[in-house]
């Protein structure tokens, strides 16, 4: 696997495994977004990148998940292995530096 791609492979899309992981996992709180996490057994992690309509507009929206998902492709090995993941994006990730929102997933990971 090349260290910067996200296959569709680590993408989290089955209606099932969102309920599992919204139901059964934790959520993590930062500055910028939140990251809810659920430990699976012998699957590789995936992925969801969430942005809400609070977020603002479609353009704000998805501009949000392309940055969780542009710094997550940079940090992913200091993510958990095993483990489904959504980060959910908070109002004020629009108006964030990249270094801050890098320093703020760092520190959702140590805690994962």
């Amino acid at each position: 696997m090349n260290g910067h791609t996200l296959y569709r492979s680590e993408r989290l899309k089955d209606k099932n495994e969102f309920k599992a992981l919204f139901q059964r996992g934790v959520r993590v709180k930062g500055k910028f977004l939140s990251i809810q996490v659920l430990k699976r057994n012998g699957v590789e992690r995936k992925v969801a990148f969430i942005a809400s309509k609070k977020v603002g507009n479609a353009v704000k929206r998805n501009r949000a998940k392309r940055l969780m998902r542009e710094m997550y492709r940079c940090i992913r090995h200091d993510f958990p292995e095993k483990v489904d993941l959504a980060f959910i994006a908070d109002r004020k990730i629009l108006s964030c530096d990249i270094h801050e929102l890098k320093d703020d997933m760092l520190r959702l990971a140590a805690q994962c």
